[in-house]
């Protein structure tokens, strides 16, 4: 027998089978290799983008929170704004008004101010302050031989108020105001002074004057118009008839429809004024 013919042949189908089996291992392994390469890519990529997104929500809170303190500030700046005030400096008083408010002396009579009977006047007869708009805010103005009735439509009277003196004035308005009561106003208050003259500023820009000169109670006029003390320092000379007077008499008289704010800008003003 011929051993070329009797050797085994071999079937082409079934050729090299293990190295077939080890080319799949080999790319299954790869596989899972690229597989877990790009997973770790990605992972780390998404770790990364998270990172980014809380800086900058951190980023965008701390810009917030200096936008907000920035505000805060100009607002703080805004409200500590001081007004400035002007010096007046006439013949008879001196003051400080803000920027815009006019404080204006009035002699022998002119400009038409003052409760002055007939005859010749020299001296200081009114002093107006006037706001921005130039109205008549507040006067004082001379009185002269022209008075009234101390009566009231109603008493006014704060918790410090003499219990005989709203009294008396309830007594006394009575006979002309059958309908008069009386009016507590309470304890809130703005108190000042002019020129000597003791008053109290309250809520709606209303004031009220001290009707006596104790400093151990306060008991209101029941009118926006008092008189100065005549020890103030201010006079004006009154000729009528060839009799010659010198009259220290002044009242002080705020006009109506004043603003609250208006009102609190006056108290300054109260409180600055001197006499020369």
């Amino acid at each position: 027998m011929n051993d070329k013919d009797s050797a085994p042949q071999t079937d082409p189908k079934t050729a090299s089978p293990a190295k077939k089996g080890g080319n799949k291992m080999i790319f299954l392994v790869l596989g899972c290799v690229a597989f877990f390469c790009v997973a770790t890519i990605c992972g780390a990529g998404i770790i990364l983008l998270l990172n980014s997104d809380e800086e900058d929500v951190d980023t965008t809170v701390e810009d917030s929170s200096e936008e907000e303190e920035v505000e805060e500030d100009e607002v703080e700046e805004e409200e500590t704004v001081m007004v400035a005030y002007d010096e007046f400096v006439g013949e008879y008083v001196t003051g400080l008004h803000p920027d815009g408010w006019t404080i204006v002396e009035y002699e022998d009579a002119e400009g038409g101010y003052g409760l002055l009977a007939d005859g010749d006047y020299v001296g200081l007869t009114a002093i107006v302050v006037r706001n921005p708009l130039g109205e008549d805010v507040f006067t004082i103005q001379g009185a002269n031989g022209i008075g009234g009735v101390d009566a009231c439509e109603e008493v006014y009277s704060f918790d410090d108020s003499s219990s005989s003196y709203i009294n008396d004035k309830l007594d006394v308005s009575t006979f002309y105001y059958p309908g008069v009561v009386e009016v507590p106003i309470g304890d809130s208050y703005v108190p000042f002074s002019l020129l000597g003259k003791r008053g109290r500023l309250v809520s709606g820009g209303n004031f009220y004057w001290d009707s006596t000169d104790s400093v151990a109670t306060f008991d209101p006029h029941c009118s926006a118009m008092m008189g100065l003390p005549e020890d103030v320092g201010l006079s004006f000379d009154y000729s009528y008839l060839g009799v010659d007077t010198t009259v220290p008499s002044y009242i002080i008289a705020v006009e109506d429809g004043v603003l609250e704010i208006e009102a609190e800008i006056m108290v300054e003003i109260f409180e600055s004024m001197e006499v020369l």
